[in-house]
């Protein structure tokens, strides 16, 4: 999701996935075979016991297609015109005999900008969301410099299709099949390299499978891991045609990095914010948007502190600015399927704290004077997953993956 106040999108297919791919530093194989390459016959099925696999087609994935508008078309946009407290236009919602679709506009270009972009059908449910990171100069037109654009199954509410657009091409594009036994299947595209993959997660079996695909369609790489086992297995192919196969099954490393993300002080996840009351009920300055609804309620606190509670258009919680604590102001985002907590470790330090709907948690911290940036995974037990660490001056990167237990198993 690319939003103002949450400073990391969910971007399907993203660099980060190209890290993951990268052949590790160190690492302890237990079990390796490695196959030859061209190597044709009975004779070399037989030697390297190579499976029949199964493989899937790609698909020819198009990609979505945004909606841009320039300020002087926001102006002719027809329907109903609400504007916050302070007099600044906050949305625009537009009705037809298909649906409604609302504009969210730009805080920081309320009358030019669109933020988001959210359509739904006659019976009022999610069929498609576009979010916009808008790059708003004194002086200028506002530019878009990404648009994620997703569509939304109404029966199930679940994903089924994206596009990510940077500068305005298309960058990436994917599709979604659920299967009865839990199977998710992504087909992706990545328009930059021309190149296609399907990713086959399962969360019930802990197996998960990547297939790559060439320019032409054909397979290059099929990557099977069982986090059960900690075990992966790599098939390569030529023109489509199996060539070799390697197997490898990780046991816990000794950590000679230097790093203990686990231990890293700046890394423990947020208290969780329980929400045990009804936020539009408490006592405070209440204000309230042009069609009647609640905006916002500002709540000074016997310590001098502040706490505001805003709200949507249509009256659901959407952020707590928590201003209690001077030096550590919280920003807590509400979404469908988390919650995120903002907070400022220092001048130059921020911290994002993802609790999702699963109850598994995401940690990042970006410092941004030295240009550096840290991420760790928390599965549902609060037990490390992996770990990122980036740092953008040097070009330095780092990934942990921890097993089951939480012991590190592969540096890369």
């Amino acid at each position: 999701m690319i939003d103002s106040v949450n400073s990391l999108p969910m971007v399907q297919n993203s660099g980060i996935q190209n890290v993951l791919n990268t052949n590790p530093v160190q690492q302890r194989t237990v079990n390796s075979q490695i196959s030859g390459v061209n190597i044709n016959g009975a004779n070399a099925l037989a030697s390297y016991n190579m499976p029949m696999v199964a493989k899937p087609a790609s698909k020819n994935i198009q990609p979505l297609l945004p909606t841009v508008l320039l300020p002087e078309a926001i102006k002719a946009i027809k329907g109903e015109r609400i504007y916050s407290s302070t007099g600044e236009l906050d949305s625009i919602i537009s009705k037809s005999e298909n649906g409604t679709i609302v504009y969210k506009m730009d805080i920081q270009a309320p009358n030019d900008a669109i933020s988001k972009i959210e359509a739904f059908d006659n019976e009022g449910r999610l069929i498609r969301r576009q979010e916009n990171l808008n790059i708003i100069r004194q002086g200028q037109l506002p530019k878009i410099s990404m648009i994620e654009i997703l569509k939304f199954s109404p029966e199930t509410g679940k994903e089924i299709s994206g596009t990510l657009y940077n500068n305005g091409k298309p960058y990436s594009a994917w599709e979604k099949e659920y299967e009865p036994n839990g199977t998710v299947k992504e087909y992706a595209v990545n328009f930059k390299d021309n190149v296609s993959s399907v990713i086959e997660t399962n969360t019930n079996q802990n197996i998960s499978r990547k297939i790559d695909f060439d320019k032409n369609g054909n397979v290059r790489s099929i990557l099977t891991k069982d986090a059960v086992k900690n075990s992966k297995e790599t098939l390569k192919f030529k023109n489509g045609v199996l060539q070799g196969r390697s197997v490898e099954t990780k046991t816990p490393i000794p950590n000679t990095t230097g790093k203990n993300p686990a231990s890293d002080p700046e890394l423990v996840p947020a208290q969780p914010y329980l929400l045990g009351y009804e936020p539009k009920q408490i006592q405070g300055n209440k204000t309230y948007y042009s069609n009647g609804m609640l905006e916002a309620i500002t709540t000074l606190t016997t310590d001098g502190g502040m706490v505001i509670h805003r709200f949507d258009i249509n009256g659901n919680l959407n952020t707590i600015m928590d201003q209690k604590d001077i030096n550590n102001p919280k920003i807590i985002t509400f979404n469908p399927d988390s919650y995120i907590i903002s907070e400022r470790l220092s001048k130059d330090v921020e911290k994002l704290t993802v609790f999702n709907k699963d109850n598994s948690k995401e940690v990042s911290v970006v410092n941004h004077k030295n240009k550096s940036e840290k991420m760790i995974k928390y599965s549902k037990d609060d037990i490390p997953e992996s770990y990122v660490d980036i740092d953008a001056v040097t070009g330095n990167k780092m990934l942990m993956d921890f097993d089951k237990q939480g012991n590190l198993i592969s540096v890369y």
